[in-house]
C-alpha cells in the first residue's frame, strides 16, 4: 500500500491479513474505497466458504474488528446461508456490529442491496434474543439507527414484554432530531416514572405509555408545574386497579363480557 516492494501473499493469506488489520475508514496509506475494492477482489479469489466463516469469527473474537467481520457475513449470506446462521451470533455480538452490517447491506457495495429472507431471520433472532442492556446500547447512534433496523427486519416479538420494548425503542429513544434534547429527556423520565409505578400483576402484561396530555384537565395531585402521565396496562383479568401518586390502590370489578381484557391506569408524573 505504501508503494514499496513486498512479497505477494496468497489470496487466503491476503484476505486474513485484511480481516485482522483492515477497516473502512481512511488510513495513512489507503482510503476507505481502496480497502473496499481490495476486500472485494480478495473475496472473489477465495471460494472456501468454511474458511470465510472461520475468518469472520476470528476477526471478531480474536482481532476485535467490527467492519471486516460484518462485511464477510454479508458476502457469506450470498454463498452459504447455513454457515451464515451458524456464525452470525458469534460475529454479531453487540448492536454496533449489527448496525454496521445493516449499513453495508443498505449501501449495496457488497452486492446485497437489501435484507434477504435468510438475513431477515438472522436479524429477527438477534433482536429477540438480545438482552435489554444490549438493545439500549444498540439504540445509541444513528445512520443507521436501531429504529431503521427494526423497521427493515420486522421482528415478531416473542412475548408482550418484548413487543412493548420494541415500541418504546422506536417511539422514544429514537425521537426526531429536531425535537429538543430537553423534551427527549422529559419523555424518558416520564416513561421511567409512569412505568415504574406498575405493581406486580399475574399473567402476561402489556405496558404502553400515554403522554398525550389527555389527563391535563384532571385535578392535579402532583407538584406544581408537573403534568400527570399515565401508564396503560392490559391484563387478562376482569378487574381494573388504579394507583394514584401516593401509592394507594383501588380495585373495581366489571360485569361486561364484551372485551376479554381490562385496562389498568397507573398514574405517574411527567416533566
Amino acid at each position: 500500500e505504501a508503494g514499496g516492494r513486498a512479497y505477494q501473499f496468497t489470496p487466503k493469506h491476503a484476505l486474513a491479513q485484511m480481516a485482522a488489520t483492515g477497516c473502512f475508514n481512511g488510513v495513512y496509506y489507503a482510503s476507505a474505497q481502496s480497502q473496499l475494492d481490495e476486500l472485494r477482489a480478495a473475496v472473489d479469489h477465495v471460494d472456501d466458504n468454511v474458511f470465510l466463516a472461520k475468518l469472520a469469527v476470528y476477526a471478531r473474537e480474536r482481532a476485535y474488528m467490527e467492519d471486516m467481520p460484518a462485511a464477510m457475513l454479508v458476502v457469506l449470506s450470498k454463498r452459504d446461508t447455513q454457515l451464515l446462521h451458524r456464525v452470525f451470533d458469534r460475529v454479531v455480538d453487540n448492536g454496533r456490529v449489527l448496525r454496521t452490517m445493516f449499513q453495508m447491506i443498505r449501501s449495496g457495495q457488497l452486492g446485497r442491496p437489501r435484507l434477504s429472507s435468510s438475513l431477515q431471520r438472522a436479524f429477527q433472532r438477534w433482536l429477540n434474543k438480545a438482552s435489554v442492556d444490549k438493545l439500549l446500547s444498540a439504540s445509541i447512534g444513528s445512520n443507521p439507527s436501531l429504529r431503521d433496523v427494526l423497521r427493515m427486519a420486522r421482528p415478531m416479538p416473542k412475548d408482550n414484554a418484548r413487543r412493548a420494548l420494541f415500541g418504546w425503542l422506536t417511539a422514544y429513544l429514537n425521537a426526531d432530531e429536531s425535537v429538543p434534547q430537553k423534551i427527549k429527556a422529559a419523555l424518558h423520565q416520564a416513561a421511567e416514572i409512569a412505568c415504574g409505578n406498575v405493581p406486580e400483576l399475574p399473567g402476561p402484561v402489556v405496558i404502553g405509555l400515554d403522554t398525550s396530555g389527555s389527563w391535563a384537565r384532571r385535578p392535579r395531585v402532583s407538584a406544581p408545574g408537573v403534568q400527570p402521565a399515565r401508564c396503560v396496562v392490559w391484563t387478562p383479568r376482569r378487574c381494573s386497579r388504579r394507583r394514584s401518586c401516593d401509592g394507594t390502590l383501588t380495585a373495581s370489578s366489571s360485569r361486561s363480557t364484551r372485551r376479554p381484557t381490562r385496562r389498568r391506569l397507573i398514574r405517574g408524573t411527567r416533566s
